[in-house]
C-alpha cells in the first residue's frame, strides 16, 4: 500500500516520547520506556450514529421497498421447493420468502451456514470505558488520536478516545497479556452476556503503564453530586466506568468473506432464475442470478473493511461489478470460492509463530571476530533465487509476462531470442555450435531447464576458455552464453534466476532488482538488512559475517581470502546477490507458509510450490542429486525423492524425522540452508558463511537443527 506507507512517519526511542520542534506533532505522551512508534492517518466518526443515520434514510427515500426488523433473529433458512421457489427464512416473527440472501452475521455466520464452523470462529472480545487522568495531553483528549501499543510479544492494546463529556478512554485488546487457558476460553465463544475476567484486569490497570506516571497524572475524581465526601466512591465510578465483551469473528485465513456461496458452502441449492425480482423502483433491477452472499468476519477489523466488503457485495447481487469497477479496487483473495474454503484452516492461524531464533559463536574465524548475533549479515548466495522467483511471478500476476511465452523471453531477453547449444569441441577446443529448435520461457529459467548452466563447470568451463575468458559473476553481461541442451528437456542448475531478475527489472521500466525487491518485498514485510549492494547500505556492511574456510585435514575453520562475489556488483544478480539477516529471511519464508497475500495471491503461492519437472528432466535432476548430494540437496539421503519447484527443490515423499511430502527448500553456497513444510507449517533457516560449499558438518548440523524442530513440534502437539 505506496500511498498508505507515504503518510507514516516512524519515531525511534526518545524521538517517539520528547517535544521536538512542533509539540502537538512530536509529542505522543507515552511511557519513557517506549522503544519507538510510527504513526499514520485516519478519520473518525461515531459509528453507531453512523449505521442509524444511513438506515433512517433508506427507510425514508425507500419506504415500500426497504423493510428494516430490529431484534427478529433468522433462526432457519429453507430451500426452495416446487411449490414455493424462493428461499424461505423463518423467524419469530413469521416466514419471509426471497430468492437473494445476504449474510452479514459476522461471527455467528456459521449459525446458519454449518460449513464455516472451522472458517469463521467467534471470539469473545473484551472493552473497557476509562476516565483519563489528569495530566493527560490535550492532543490525546481531543479526540485526534488512536493508539495501538505493543508491550507483549504477541497481542496488543487499543485504544481510541470520545471527544467530549468526560473524553472517556475505549481501551480493548490485552490477549496476548493473559494466559492460554483465556485464550481459550474466549477463542470459539460467543456469549457476550459476561466477560474474561483477566483480560478485564488487565486493561483496567494497563492504560497509566502505557503513558507513564507523569503523563498519566492522578485518578480524576468522579463528581459526588449530593453524597457526603466521606461516603466513598462506587465502583463503577471510579477509572474504570464500564466493562464489557462482544463478539469478533476470527477468519480461518485472516481475510474477509465477501461474495456469492457455492451451494456446497450453503447446503442449500438456490432458487431458479426466474424468482429474481426487478426493483425498478431502485432503477437497479437484479442482474445476477438467485443465490445465497456473504460479506462477514473481519478479524476485529470490521470498521476498515466493512464499508468497501459492503459495497463490493452490492455491486455482486445488483449484477454490476463491471460497472462498479470492483475489479480494480475489490481484493479477489476475499472473495468466496470452494477452493479457498478447503484450504483455510483455523489452526494455521498460529501458523509461523517463532518458536526458535538462536545464534551461536562469532561472526568469522578471526581471533578479533565479533560475535554472532541475530542481526548479522549474511552473503546468501542462491538464497536469493526465491526471492527472484516471487517478483517474477509478481509481474506474472501483473500480466507483464507469462510463464509460458518464449516470445516475452525473446522481447525482454533478446540475448537469448535466438539461443544456441554447444554440442562439442573440435580438436583445437573450439565449440561446435547449433541453433535450438525451440524458445526459452521463464518456467525455464526458474526450473532450471532452460539449457544454461554455469561456467564454473562442464561445457560452458570449456567454453570459456576457449575464448581466453575468466569465469564471471561481476555483471549479468558475463553470463550470456549458450545453451547446454535444448529447452525444456534436461536439467542443469543454471544462471537462468539470474535472467529471470532482468526480466523483472526490464519489465518494470528499467528499474533495479535491488529497488524492485526493495518496493515490493521487502518493505512490505518491514525488512531492512537486504541488500544487492552492500557497499551502499553501511548499517548492513557494519554486520557483515566474515567468511571461513574448513580445512579438509583437520576440520578446523580459518579466515577465507578473496571473493567469491564481486564485491561492489554491478548488478543486482537475481540468482545469487543478496545480503541478509537471517531473521530478516525468515520473515519471507514465513509469509509463504502463512500465504498472507503480503507477497503472492494464494494461486501464486500454490504455482510456487508445484512440482514441475518432467519425467526427463526429472531423471537428470535426480542423476546429478545423487552424484554431488551434499552440494545439491544439503547432505538428504542418495535416491530421496526429489524434483523442482519455481521457487526451489521440493520433496516428493516424507523425510524421517524432517520435512514432509511437498516441502519446497534449497540453500546457498556458504552452507545456508531453508525449508518451508506446509503440511505441518513449520519453516526455518540454518545460516552459515562457511566454505567449501557443501561441507559435510556444516550439513549435519543443518540435519540436527531441522530434526529437532520437528521434535519440539511433536512436543508442542502431545501437550496440547
Amino acid at each position: 500500500m505506496p500511498e498508505e506507507a507515504a503518510q507514516c512517519k516512524f519515531y525511534d526511542g526518545k524521538d517517539a516520547i520528547e517535544t521536538g520542534a512542533d509539540d502537538r506533532e512530536q509529542r505522543f505522551h507515552v511511557a519513557p520506556d517506549a522503544l519507538g512508534c510510527f504513526t499514520s492517518y485516519g478519520g473518525a466518526l461515531h459509528p453507531y450514529r453512523f449505521v442509524t443515520g444511513v438506515l433512517a434514510r433508506l427507510l425514508d427515500c425507500y419506504s415500500e421497498n426497504f423493510h428494516l426488523l430490529t431484534n427478529t433473529p433468522c433462526t432457519r433458512i429453507s430451500p426452495p421447493t416446487s411449490a414455493t421457489p424462493f428461499y424461505t427464512v423463518t423467524t419469530p416473527r413469521g416466514t419471509i420468502t426471497t430468492s437473494h440472501v445476504v449474510h452479514a452475521t459476522n461471527g455467528h455466520l456459521s449459525h446458519l451456514l454449518p460449513a464455516f464452523r472451522s472458517k469463521v470462529v467467534p471470539v469473545r472480545a473484551t472493552m473497557t470505558a476509562q476516565r483519563p487522568g489528569t495530566s493527560l495531553s490535550k492532543s490525546t483528549l481531543d479526540g485526534r488520536r488512536t493508539f495501538v501499543f505493543y508491550r507483549q510479544k504477541s497481542g496488543y492494546d487499543y485504544l481510541t478516545q470520545m471527544r467530549s463529556g468526560e473524553h472517556e478512554l475505549m481501551v480493548g485488546g490485552g490477549f496476548g497479556s493473559g494466559s492460554e487457558d483465556a485464550l481459550y476460553r474466549n477463542v470459539g465463544n460467543a456469549d457476550d452476556s459476561d466477560y474474561e475476567l483477566s483480560l478485564a484486569g488487565h486493561l483496567s490497570g494497563i492504560v497509566p503503564v502505557h503513558f507513564g506516571e507523569k503523563n498519566w497524572g492522578a485518578e480524576k475524581q468522579p463528581a459526588l453530586h449530593d453524597r457526603d465526601a466521606n461516603d466513598g466512591v462506587e465502583w463503577n465510578q471510579g477509572r474504570v466506568k464500564a466493562i464489557w465483551s462482544g463478539t469478533v469473528a476470527l477468519s480461518a485465513d485472516l481475510l474477509p468473506w465477501v461474495g456469492r456461496l457455492p451451494e456446497k458452502l450453503a447446503g442449500r441449492p438456490c432458487p431458479p432464475p426466474s424468482s429474481t425480482p426487478s426493483i425498478d423502483s431502485l432503477h437497479a433491477p437484479l442482474t445476477a442470478p438467485p443465490g445465497e452472499w456473504v460479506s462477514a468476519c473481519y478479524t476485529g477489523e470490521g470498521m476498515v473493511h466493512a464499508w468497501l466488503c459492503a459495497r463490493a457485495l452490492a455491486h455482486m447481487v445488483l449484477g454490476t461489478e463491471k460497472e462498479g469497477g470492483v475489479g480494480d479496487w475489490f481484493p479477489e483473495q476475499m472473495r468466496v470460492t470452494t477452493k479457498r474454503w478447503e484450504k483455510a484452516d483455523a489452526e494455521r492461524i498460529w501458523t509461523g509463530t517463532l518458536n526458535y531464533e538462536r545464534a551461536f559463536g562469532k561472526a568469522g574465524a578471526s581471533p578479533n571476530s565479533k560475535p554472532m548475533t541475530l542481526d548479522s549479515v549474511f552473503w546468501i548466495a542462491s538464497c536469493t533465487k526465491l526471492m527472484t522467483a516471487i517478483a517474477a511471478l509478481q509481474c506474472v500476476e501483473r500480466g507483464l509476462f507469462a510463464l509460458d511465452s518464449s516470445s516475452d523471453v525473446a522481447r525482454l531477453l533478446p540475448e537469448y531470442a535466438a539461443p544456441e547449444i554447444v554440442t562439442t569441441f573440435d580438436e583445437h577446443g573450439k565449440p561446435i555450435m547449433k541453433a535450438a529448435s525451440s524458445g526459452i520461457t521463464l518456467r525455464h529459467l526458474l526450473t532450471h531447464t532452460s539449457g544454461m548452466g554455469y561456467d564454473t563447470r562442464g561445457p560452458l568451463a570449456l567454453w570459456r576458455e576457449s575464448r581466453g575468458e575468466q569465469p564471471g559473476c561481476a555483471f549479468l553481461g558475463d553470463l550470456a552464453m549458450p545453451l547446454t541442451f535444448e529447452p525444456g528437456k534436461s536439467w542443469d542448475y543454471s544462471t537462468g534466476v539470474d535472467w529471470a531478475g532482468k526480466m523483472v527489472e526490464r519489465a518494470n521500466g528499467g528499474i533495479s532488482l535491488d529497488k524492485y525487491m526493495q518496493a515490493h518485498l521487502w518493505e512490505p514485510l518491514g525488512l531492512r538488512s537486504m541488500t544487492f549492494h552492500l557497499e551502499q547500505k553501511e548499517d548492513s556492511r557494519e554486520q557483515l559475517v566474515e567468511m571461513a574456510r574448513r580445512a579438509p585435514e583437520t576440520g578446523l575453520l580459518t579466515p577465507s581470502t578473496g571473493n567469491i562475489i564481486a564485491n561492489p556488483s554491478k548488478d543486482s544478480m537475481g540468482g545469487i546477490g543478496v545480503y541478509a539477516s537471517a531473521r530478516d529471511y525468515l520473515q519471507i519464508l514465513a509469509s509463504l507458509l502463512r500465504d498472507d497475500c503480503r507477497l503472492l495471491t494464494p494461486s501464486g503461492v500454490e504455482e510456487l510450490f508445484k512440482p514441475q519437472l518432467s519425467q526427463a528432466c526429472k531423471n537428470a535432476w535426480m542423476g546429478k542429486a545423487g552424484a554431488r548430494h551434499y552440494v545439491l540437496t544439503g547432505g538428504l539421503e542418495v535416491g530421496t525423492d526429489l524434483t523442482w519447484a519455481l521457487g526451489g527443490m521440493s520433496t516428493e515423499q516424507d523425510i524421517d524425522g524432517r520435512r514432509k511430502k511437498g516441502s519446497m527448500s534449497w540453500g546457498g553456497l556458504p552452507n545456508l540452508f531453508w525449508w518451508i513444510d506446509r503440511e505441518t507449517g513449520i519453516t526455518g533457516m540454518y545460516a552459515s558463511q562457511v566454505v567449501p560449499q557443501g561441507d559435510a558438518k556444516s550439513c549435519e548440523l543443518f540435519a540436527d537443527f531441522e530434526n529437532l524442530v520437528y521434535e519440539m513440534e511433536k512436543e508442542l502437539a502431545f501437550s496440547e
